[in-house]
């Protein structure tokens, strides 16, 4: 059987009658200066043959669906000019189902994000509570920081410390304490480290609440003056001091001393200092540096007088009593009682005790011998 497409071609091969082509000029006869010669019969036969082919291609394309030429729609899967009435739908739908999809990514992708945020936080808390923990563990206490200071201050007063914190009883104080701790509970079993009499006698105590003293007014209110106040310029008041001293620590031991006492004695120290001051020029440092602390240490004695506990001290309860350290430790322990500063003269007896008191903590803390 013959495809209709051929039967179709034939027919139009035998339509188109075949054509003379006419005999060129003679100016059609040269192409670009050159001759050409003209085949009457093969111009006609090429001729011929053009036609069947383009009936043929004709034919063809006459089986063709046209392209719809609309610029709107001109792309597409299937080329420029085709449109697909079901491509736009299908596409909008999965392209919605595809961000669908994405979204639920994204938000398990956050959600796992989250948790770890939350886990390094946790991760984060643990390591500070394990690293206050060391610290806590590690950092002394204020009970920890007193205790060194304490060792240090000992250390100190072991080790020949300043003369000026020996005389103002610091240091005797600092050895004070842990011999306490230390000090067997009888005599028997304690070293042997006697003092002079002497040395004991000078050496003053107060209850520790206060810093005062009877000091100068120790020996009954008996003052013993400087050289530089021996000077006839200070004879009055000097005088009137001689007087109201031992009147002021007979009526301590009785009980209370006077108001009346009390003020003439402060009367005339400060007249005492005013004068000094005037004739400070004409003295030198060495000459007004005794004199002066003479009457600071007076001062401070006649305010002890002024204490509830003035009667302690003028009858001996708080004065220092012991032949040896182990005795005077004890007897300062029972009474609750504290290292008193030094008045004037009594600098070497505090230094001798001082020494006294560093062989006897050696020996208890296994540094020395018996």
């Amino acid at each position: 059987m013959i495809p209709i497409a051929n039967l179709l071609v034939l027919s139009a091969l035998t339509a188109v009658p075949a054509q003379s082509m006419p005999t060129p000029s003679a100016q059609g006869r040269f192409n670009y200066g050159g001759s050409i010669a003209a085949n009457a019969a093969d111009q006609a036969a090429a001729y011929n043959v053009g036609a069947a082919r383009g009936a043929n291609y004709g034919a063809a394309a006459g089986f063709r669906a046209g392209a719809i030429n609309n610029s709107y729609y001109n792309t597409g899967y299937y080329g420029p000019g085709y449109y697909d009435p079901y491509g736009g739908f299908t596409q909008g739908v999965a392209n919605i189902v595809g961000a669908q999809g994405q979204f639920m990514i994204d938000t398990q992708q956050a959600n796992v994000i989250k948790q770890q945020a939350k886990q390094a936080q946790i991760d984060t808390r643990r390591k500070n509570f394990d690293e206050w923990q060391y610290e806590q563990a590690n950092t002394p206490t204020l009970e920890d920081n007193r205790e060194k200071s304490r060792m240090e201050e000992i250390r100190r007063s072991r080790n020949d410390p300043p003369l000026t914190e020996i005389w103002s009883g610091k240091a005797l104080n600092d050895l004070l304490n842990p011999i306490i701790k230390m000090n067997p509970p009888s005599e028997s079993m304690a070293p042997n480290v006697p003092i002079d009499p002497d040395v004991v006698r000078r050496i003053n105590l107060n209850s520790g609440t206060t810093l005062g003293t009877l000091g100068v007014l120790k020996d009954g209110g008996k003052l013993t003056w400087p050289f530089q106040l021996q000077d006839d310029k200070f004879s009055d008041d000097r005088k009137k001091l001689n007087e109201l001293g031992p009147q002021a620590f007979k009526e301590a031991q009785e009980g209370q001393v006077q108001f009346k006492t009390i003020t003439g004695m402060r009367k005339s120290v400060d007249n005492l200092v005013e004068i000094l001051k005037q004739n400070v020029a004409e003295m030198t440092p060495n000459d007004y540096i005794p004199a002066r602390r003479f009457l600071t240490e007076l001062e401070t004695s006649i305010k002890t007088l002024q204490n509830p506990d003035a009667s302690d001290f003028a009858n001996r309860k708080f004065a220092a009593q012991g032949g040896n350290v182990y005795e005077l430790v004890a007897n300062i322990n029972r009474q609750g009682l504290r290292f008193a500063p030094a008045v004037d003269g009594d600098q070497a007896a505090y230094v001798a005790l001082h020494r006294a008191m560093v062989s006897y903590f050696n020996i208890l803390n296994g540094r020395g011998t018996r």
